[in-house]
């Protein structure tokens, strides 16, 4: 007999407050197909699709003077909407349906926003046109965002899931999905989507809902709520650090920090507290962000979402996800540790990840002759960049420079001497054993006197959230002083 199995997605309260129970599984018999969708599903759907002819009726265009937003407005008009009840609208757009409180301008930018999140994701997901387009075609998300709870009618309130309307109410959010399991192979899928208006909620619950949909799981909890966390903060084109200001405020302040064996642990729960939503965030964001892992990220995730189709006891699956990390990731631990540790020491709105990825394939050889000169081009749009040289304290090198660089495209190029306030400045750093030493200011030309051991790094001096607009490339030649001149 097919077996049903339902899983339900919490998303912690986004005013900041814990409490919410941990993930409830149910299994039952199922006697045919068709019963895997929930009398709660049934009415869902009904909400949105009927009219007086069986057809969804749709809105009259909005104008939109804006050039830039012709495109989103020109989707945004194409939104069909239907009235359910008096300040309860229906929307439908892509692959949503989307029952709401909200003006119905917000409606329809929301569910607008939404399928563009969903094609963006899918394509990360699922990087094959075709076989995204055959996925997408079976995939409809319906969705139930709250504002104001009181203006929901006790008659539409009959028909939805308690649990799920409670939690958006409380300002969170949940996703109630089911799989259909024919011999331990999932065979079909249903997932509705609860989630409050603000914060971005229903952008976290409907990544949950495709990745059920897509791939009946949505993977360990760390990858599961820190994508669906992604997914909140997606933007087309553009990698950079977007998160809510309180969010990068507690993580940057915390202490002691959550190390990465504590995001990854097996068993966790969903919906447990905003705060380890957001440690599953920044550590998913560096993986699919940073050049060093994203390919690789990519396919781990890949790699836990194709496991969904078939039944596992929960021990195992947790398990299989372990060695999966292990696999893909497990000998470059340290390096991700390190970029880990980095990036949270600097997370600010518009950091990038990629530009501060850090090439740890340079090979590095100690310097211990006068007669060889280091000759490395140092690029303004990175961060700190490998010079091959691992140097000795007290060692000193002469070092001169060529070319400019721009800080900004509406500034003028400067040499690595930098320009007001020291921007642009040529700048250095040792590593040892993973652990950076205090920069250096360095310049134009001149001598640098190591001051401990280590591998030498050097960059162009600037705020680690305005790398992006920088431009340019500086040539600098070191050449290590022989003994009587280091004397």
């Amino acid at each position: 007999m097919p077996k049903k199995i339902l899983r339900r997605s919490r998303n912690p309260r986004n005013n900041l407050r814990r409490g919410f129970p941990m993930v409830v599984e149910e299994s039952w018999k199922a006697h045919g197909m068709r019963r895997h969708v929930t009398p709660a599903l049934v009415a869902a759907l009904s909400l949105v699709v009927l009219t007086a002819d069986g057809s969804v009726e749709a809105a009259k265009p909005r104008s939109k003077t804006s050039k830039a937003a012709a495109a989103v407005a020109a989707q945004v008009a194409s939104v069909k909407t239907v009235a359910v009840a008096e300040g309860i609208l229906a929307c439908q757009y892509g692959h949503f349906w989307v029952v709401s409180d909200l003006p119905e301008d917000e409606a329809r930018q929301l569910v607008v926003r939404l399928e563009t999140m969903v094609q963006l994701i899918s394509a990360y997901w699922i990087p094959d046109a075709r076989r995204r387009a055959a996925v997408l075609q079976k995939i409809m998300i319906p969705c139930v965002v709250v504002k104001n709870a009181g203006q929901w009618p006790a008659e539409i309130l009959r028909t939805l899931d308690r649990d799920g309307f409670a939690s958006a109410r409380a300002g969170g959010g949940l996703t109630i999905s089911q799989s259909l399991y024919l011999r331990g192979v999932a065979v079909d899928a249903t997932s509705v989507a609860y989630a409050a208006a603000e914060y971005g909620t229903p952008m976290h619950e409907a990544v949950h809902a495709l990745c059920h949909l897509a791939f009946a799981t949505t993977g360990p909890t760390w990858y599961s709520e820190g994508m669906a966390e992604m997914g909140k903060y997606w933007r087309e084109g553009d990698p950079a650090v977007n998160a809510d200001p309180r969010v990068i405020e507690y993580l940057t302040t915390q202490s002691p920090r959550k190390d990465l064996r504590e995001i990854l642990a097996p068993f966790q729960a969903t919906g447990d507290c905003w705060e380890n939503y957001a440690w599953r965030w920044v550590l998913c964001h560096l993986l699919a962000t940073n050049p060093n892992y994203s390919a690789d990220f990519r396919r781990l995730g890949l790699l836990y979402l194709d496991k969904g189709r078939i039944r596992v006891e929960e021990a195992m699956q947790e398990q299989f996800w372990l060695a999966d990390f292990q696999n893909v990731f497990g000998s470059r631990w340290r390096e991700i540790e390190f970029e880990y540790n980095f990036l949270v020491d600097h997370l600010a709105t518009g950091l990038r990840a990629d530009l501060c990825a850090w090439d740890w394939r340079k090979k590095f050889t100690p310097c211990t002759t006068s007669s060889r000169t280091t000759t490395v081009k140092v690029l303004a749009r990175a961060g700190w960049q490998p010079t091959g040289l691992t140097v000795a304290e007290g060692q000193r090198f002469d070092y001169t420079t060529s070319g400019t660089w721009k800080t900004a495209d509406d500034v003028e190029a400067v040499d690595a001497g930098g320009g007001e306030g020291g921007r642009g400045r040529l700048v250095a750093v040792l590593m040892k054993d993973n652990r950076l030493g205090k920069p250096l200011e360095l310049g134009a030309e001149g001598t640098l006197t190591a001051p401990g051991d280590g591998n030498l790094y050097l960059r162009c001096s600037d705020a680690w959230t305005e790398l992006a607009d920088n431009s340019g490339t500086i040539t600098v030649r070191l050449k290590l002083k022989s003994p009587s001149q280091n004397k």
